[in-house]
């Protein structure tokens, strides 16, 4: 900042060299922050120039005067190189006020949004009833094949009961009253809970594990299910091993083609068994 006003007072007072001259300039033309200190300062030097040269005519004159022997006024001449340099001052003042000041935005003036006269309908031109439309074409009717896995989920709907559960939980089942009862209530959570750790050696220990599988396939946690069932199956010990395999075989059908290998399996294994309690449920099933 005092290398511009430096160089703007040099350029100001004719100190610089043509080339330095045009290159300032050219500096003016690019730089507005440069244009209007130059502004600033030049303002202040013909301010200064003007009582620089009113001080001196009042000088001169009360030379002209005193050689004269012209009489002076009181009061009136000592007062006007003062009144001059406060016009000067305040004349100096305003000029760098209005080159200073912030630009003011433009009034915004409301934009009169037209009103558009609404449109009247336009007529829809009625069908000439000379030439009668021809008729379509009628749509065929389309046969809507269910997916294999709606198939066999339809098919495990239509054939899970645990008629056979509920009938025993009436029975006199010594320490599972809760169990039995949460699950007539169908708080399946609480018996999957509840029966979240069973020691096999525990008298109860079948029957609680045969809840906790239906707990997880009427929550439809089929997968689960499967698994619980499968152990019991396998246990080889009435009534929970034969009518596991029943339930193992609706589980693994509940998932559908995730499960399809391991349902074929299960499906093989209780057909090779007519004598199987649910040999005769298995062959209307018609797993293929």
């Amino acid at each position: 900042m005092e290398d511009n006003y430096s160089l703007i007072e040099q350029y100001l007072l004719g100190k610089l060299n043509p080339t330095e001259q045009k290159n300032f300039e050219e500096r003016l033309q690019r730089e507005p922050e440069l244009a209007r200190a130059f502004r600033l300062q030049q303002l202040e030097h013909d301010a200064l120039d003007l009582m620089l040269e009113r001080d001196l005519r009042h000088k001169m004159t009360q030379w002209d005067d005193d050689e004269a022997g012209a009489k002076e006024q009181p009061l009136k001449r000592p007062f006007w190189p003062l009144v001059a340099g406060i016009a000067l001052l305040l004349l100096l003042i305003t000029g760098i006020y209005w080159l200073t000041r912030p630009a003011q935005p433009a009034p915004s003036t409301p934009t009169e949004v037209p009103t558009v006269p609404p449109t009247a309908p336009k007529e829809i031109p009625m069908a000439s009833t000379d030439t009668p439309a021809a008729p379509l074409p009628p749509t065929p009717n389309r046969p809507t094949t269910a997916t294999n896995d709606q198939r066999l989920m339809a098919l495990v709907e239509s054939n899970y009961r645990d008629d056979m559960i509920r009938a025993q939980l009436r029975g006199n089942n010594p320490g599972l009253d809760s169990l039995n009862a949460w699950y007539n209530q169908q708080q399946f959570n609480k018996v999957i809970a509840a029966t979240a750790i069973i020691a096999s050696t525990e008298d109860n220990y079948l029957r609680q594990l045969e809840l906790r599988a239906h707990a997880f396939f009427h929550l439809k946690k089929y997968k689960n299910a499967a698994q619980i069932f499968e152990q019991l199956a396998n246990s080889n010990k009435e009534p929970f091993a034969e009518r596991s395999d029943w339930y193992y075989l609706l589980a693994l059908a509940a998932q559908g083609d995730a499960a399809k290998t391991q349902l074929l399996v299960q499906n093989k294994k209780i057909l090779a068994a007519p004598d199987h309690a649910f040999y005769k449920d298995v062959v209307r099933l018609n797993l293929k």
